[in-house]
């Protein structure tokens, strides 16, 4: 009788640990399962859904010697740990140029709770219409503009160049494309001018969504 009472006593709390490992098990297996998929992703031949191309093999992002229009430095350590939206145009910065910048404010806007999680970078390629410029930034507060000086305006604008990827085939020059840059610095989708601002909120929320980085 004392060892059926004391079986009984031991047994639900043996059943409530399995439980509470199973659940345990349960909830992180998405998460498991994101970050590996997201470390992995070039090893991984899954069906595309995305909208963006994929940049295959991602590429570090070069570029230390950087200023702001303010003249503060700027380095993309900077901003290392959030996802980065990202063009590229000179100051005269007409239609194309504006339309990005406006894609990159209202996409950012989108993601709602998930925005700090966003960054927005211009990289400016001259100042010859510096103060045209400014007056056109004043709509989109909160965006990092970035110069490059003449020791690294070369190799960091060649960074960003995806006409010799087979695999990229919209894209002709880095100029007035939008690029998504991940937490780690890595360049990793890009998007022709013209893109659709939907196709690329859908991929920034896909992101967002299964990766626990950034």
């Amino acid at each position: 009788m004392e060892q059926i009472i004391n079986n009984q006593e031991v047994n639900p709390v043996k059943r409530s640990y399995t439980t509470l490992w199973v659940m345990i098990i349960l909830f992180a297996m998405p998460y498991v399962a994101a970050t590996y998929f997201y470390l992995n992703q070039d090893k991984i031949d899954l069906p595309s859904s995305n909208y963006g191309e994929f940049v295959s093999p991602m590429r570090p992002v070069s570029g230390l010697g950087l200023n702001t229009l303010d003249n503060k430095g700027f380095s993309f350590l900077d901003v290392k740990g959030k996802w980065v939206l990202l063009t590229i145009g000179d100051s005269s910065c007409m239609q194309v140029c504006q339309e990005n910048m406006y894609k990159m404010r209202q996409i950012r806007k989108a993601v709602g709770q998930e925005r700090g999680r966003v960054e927005r970078v211009f990289l400016l390629t001259d100042t010859t219409q510096r103060t045209a410029f400014a007056q056109k930034l004043k709509d989109y507060k909160g965006m990092i503009v970035a110069l490059a000086n003449t020791k690294t305006h070369t190799d960091l604008l060649a960074s960003f160049e995806l006409s010799s990827d087979a695999s990229i085939q919209n894209i002709l020059s880095s100029v007035n494309s939008i690029y998504i840059i991940d937490p780690l610095g890595n360049i990793m989708m890009a998007y022709p001018e013209g893109a659709d601002a939907e196709g690329i909120l859908k991929d920034v929320r896909r992101l967002l969504l299964v990766s626990k980085i950034g």
